[in-house]
């Protein structure tokens, strides 16, 4: 029979430090997927893949800051001594629930940013090198996962261990070694993969044409994510912690740096979404080319097809020019601007119907066929799908 549960202990600077900085990014994240949900759905009409997947994260780092603070209310930053067994317990079980929120949510938070680079990624290398992370971070992530769940037999003893001093029918083990092991190599890894996310946005906006301003901004919400590896190389400082007998005072800074982490990541991915309604809501002076040439292209699209009157050989002269080409990084497509010039022949003006050349029959229309050519210039701009790498 366990003891009855106890009042909540009082407050100290662990749980404060658990408590604000879990609902303190928990708040800022949340808004960010919520308005890049409104942006992707009702401005920009393509809710993809890299969006589902941030989705995901969102919903389960909620689960990890719910979790994290639910344990402050029954121990989590105290001592075993300070606390009753029921309190313990339940601090233990939200704290086992966390590990599995924070996997889930790193995995998803970093396959959603490599999905969104992979929009507006063009070269071959920069592609294998986001397809490489999104593979190891799945499988990194799934044996971390399967390691902490996993960690103690039966599962349940991970939490119930800590009435086994009242209880002796309550048996168990836990692999520690293991934990930790893994625990240092996940989080060398995760922090790997944020430091190459961050700097593979300043590879692609580096080639693209957009203003020094709106690369750089780019760029830089997306580098956020270099940021984000500090939470994971910080956690590293206290991994050596699952080994203290006083698991829930210890493990306080590992649990902060989780947050930190998957809050951060999961912000910046969402800003990096928002430009269009910045533009829509404050408007821009000097538009890039990119967003103006995307309207021009959607303006085009809209028209109804014309019948093209059928040309004849010696009509006039066709040649076209590529003018420019940009990658439209949220709608996956090459925009390009094509000018077409078209000559026309004096001579055949008054043949058009006809199999023989008109030839001049007066002066008038000799000083005409002596002048230069006229020249029709048709500027369109044309969206094509991007070509497979």
């Amino acid at each position: 029979m366990l003891p009855p549960a106890g009042d909540p202990p009082p407050r100290n600077e662990r749980i404060i430090a658990v408590q604000a900085t879990s609902g303190t990014l928990l708040s800022i994240s949340c808004v960010t997927v919520l308005v890049r949900c409104y942006v992707r759905i009702f401005i920009k009409k393509a809710f993809g893949w890299d969006d589902w997947m941030m989705v995901l994260a969102m919903l389960f780092y909620a689960l990890l800051a719910a979790t994290s603070i639910g344990s402050t209310l029954y121990g989590t930053g105290y001592k075993f001594e300070q606390l009753t067994v029921h309190q313990s317990m339940t601090a233990m079980k939200y704290w086992w629930v966390a590990e599995v929120g924070y996997c889930f949510s790193s995995v998803f938070c970093k396959i959603s940013v490599c999905i969104f680079l992979l929009r507006i990624t063009v070269r071959r290398e920069h592609r294998w090198v986001l397809y490489t992370i999104m593979g190891f971070t799945s499988v990194s992530g799934l044996i971390f996962m399967l390691t902490m769940m996993l960690q103690c037999q039966p599962v349940k003893y991970f939490w119930t261990q800590a009435a086994a001093a009242v209880d002796p029918s309550i048996k168990g083990h836990c692999n520690i070694d293991r934990v930790v092991i893994m625990t240092y190599v996940y989080s060398g890894f995760a922090a790997l993969c944020d430091l190459t996310v961050g700097f593979v946005p300043i590879w692609i906006v580096k080639g693209l044409q957009m203003k020094r301003s709106t690369k750089i901004a780019i760029g830089g919400i997306l580098g956020v994510a270099c940021i984000a590896s500090s939470g994971a190389l910080a956690r590293t400082a206290f991994v050596e912690t699952f080994r203290d007998p006083e698991f829930l005072y210890a493990t306080v800074w590992i649990g902060v740096w989780s947050n930190v982490e998957t809050g951060l990541g999961i912000t910046a991915g969402s800003l990096a979404t928002l430009r269009p309604l910045t533009v829509r809501w404050f408007g821009s002076s000097r538009p890039d080319r990119y967003y103006s040439m995307e309207m021009q292209a959607q303006d085009l699209s809209d028209r109804p097809s014309e019948p093209r009157p059928r040309r004849r050989w010696g009509d006039s002269l066709l040649f076209s020019t590529v003018n420019n080409t940009t990658f439209d990084h949220e709608r996956g497509k090459t925009v390009t601007e094509v000018s077409r010039y078209e000559t026309e022949n004096p001579d055949s003006a008054g043949s058009r119907d006809g199999s023989q050349e008109a030839l001049p029959q007066n002066d008038a229309l000799r000083q005409r066929h002596d002048q230069r050519p006229m020249e029709i210039v048709v500027q369109r701009t044309v969206e094509v799908a991007r070509p497979k790498q």
